[in-house]
């Protein structure tokens, strides 16, 4: 599933690559995750694309479709769920950081303002 973001994963996939029953895999998620296959899914896409808005430069719908996702609006909707700001709002911060950064020689002064950059809930 890592290694294959943009395709479209089915939980019966995922337990037939595994060779366990969905429901056995959803018990192992849960146990190990905290968090159902898809649910799982959902938030390495939305990692995915938090790392391509902080290091491309790029759009969020660009960014959105990279990481898999089909729509940019539900895309940016479990970012939001997640981060608690908009996709936007986060390549914002990161390009003011990345500026400041670079002003500032990358001093320890700057480390405070990486912390509360986008901290996942």
């Amino acid at each position: 599933m890592r290694e294959d973001l943009t395709r479209r994963w089915t939980a019966g996939e995922l337990a037939s690559a595994v060779a366990i029953s969905q429901s056995q895999l959803g018990r192992l998620f849960q146990a190990e995750l905290g968090l159902s296959p898809m649910s799982y899914l959902w938030r390495m896409r939305v990692d995915r694309m938090a790392e391509l808005l902080a290091t491309k430069a790029m759009s969020v719908a660009s960014a959105a479709a990279e990481a898999g996702w089909c729509h940019p609006s539900t895309a940016s909707r479990a970012f939001r769920r997640r981060f608690g700001v908009t996709p936007l709002q986060f390549a914002a911060r990161v390009r003011t950081v990345g500026v400041a950064r670079q002003l500032a020689g990358d001093t320890a002064a700057f480390v405070a303002v990486d912390r509360d950059l986008c901290e996942p809930r």
